[in-house]
């Protein structure tokens, strides 16, 4: 006889599955690559894994590593911290869920990276360049 409060093994969530959080730094992974123009392909090869397993990064679907993380940031020129700022956001009370989490960091919007796709390269770089102009100096 089994007991009816026990989970199967199927139905169990490990504590090591990724979280809202770990999605959040998927897109952004995403997000920064798209902005530099590199495929997962690319990317893949500069991290010594398949293209596969980016998308699974990307998509949550697997958790990034630390030193994982660090090696995409130094790849693609950001800061490790880019991965994180919205994701702190929430953590101090700003934002409760999924889908606060997205809306901290407008760029997020699927529809926002879509128009950017639809831009012409030309006008796309110009674009890019003055979001970078309009952030700051750089602080890495």
């Amino acid at each position: 006889m089994t007991d009816k409060n026990s989970e199967s093994p199927a139905q169990a969530v490990s504590p090591r599955s990724p979280g809202d959080v770990d999605r959040l730094i998927g897109e952004r992974v995403r997000i920064a690559r798209k902005m530099r123009d590199v495929s997962q392909e690319r990317l893949g090869k500069a991290l010594g894994v398949t293209f596969q397993q980016v998308q699974k990064y990307e998509k949550g679907r697997n958790r990034v590593a630390a030193s994982r993380l660090i090696e995409i940031a130094a790849f693609l020129e950001l800061p490790v911290t880019y991965f994180f700022e919205a994701a702190a956001k929430a953590q101090s009370g700003e934002a409760g869920d999924a889908e606060a989490l997205q809306s901290l960091d407008p760029i997020t919007a699927k529809t926002a990276l879509r128009n950017l796709d639809r831009c012409q390269p030309d006008v796309r770089e110009r674009l890019i360049e003055l979001i970078g102009v309009s952030a700051g100096p750089d602080k890495r």
